[in-house]
């Protein structure tokens, strides 16, 4: 694998027991400096309703945080498999276990077998919770109306406004189906 993917632990906001995973925001392209060359975020379609006022971009100031998102984005595009084996060699080195893993600090689900990978994971690892913001609705309902979510895997379903309302309501039943609600 060329880039190597990383679940990123402990900052001021969230403490040290916290690891975050994060993809290239919004649906523009950013130029990568060691890359010397532009990468598009994840959030494609998704970026209706939060577009333009998504508070991940504040922290694109640093350029670490581009830099980190960038691989993960990348290495995603390349490979899902050999992520999940990097990420899972992560955890399984890891001597104290996050308790929470938030996924999708920043970025989106761009595909079905990205939202699988993180089902395994979170199979793999039922000690640490698992909770992921998404408005990739066509990729996680499957699973959570079919019953494939684990149970440490929390789905948050980002309605924006009206978005998402029609879609949250499918699922609300599903004890792995949340709703994150921004109203501006």
């Amino acid at each position: 694998m060329q880039y190597v993917p990383r679940i990123c632990g402990g900052n001021i906001k969230l403490g040290a027991t916290i690891g975050t995973w994060s993809t290239l925001y919004g649906d523009e392209e950013f130029y990568i400096e060691f890359l010397s060359r532009g990468v598009c975020g994840t959030c494609g379609h998704h970026c209706k309703g939060c577009k333009g006022s998504c508070y991940v971009r504040k922290s694109y100031r640093y350029g670490s945080v581009i830099k980190r998102h960038a691989i993960n984005t990348l290495a995603l595009r390349e490979s899902v498999e050999e992520t999940y084996k990097t990420l899972s060699g992560q955890l399984a080195r890891k001597k104290k276990p996050f308790d929470i893993i938030r996924i999708n600090q920043s970025g989106e689900l761009e595909s079905e077998d990205q939202f699988r990978m993180w089902c395994r994971l979170a199979e793999e690892n039922p000690k640490t919770e698992f909770y992921i913001y998404t408005k990739a609705y066509e990729y996680v309902s499957p699973f959570l109306l079919g019953g494939k979510v684990p149970t440490n895997l929390t789905v948050l379903i980002s309605v924006w406004h009206d978005q998402g309302i029609e879609e949250y309501k499918k699922l609300e039943h599903n004890p792995n189906g949340k709703c994150f609600a921004y109203d501006g």
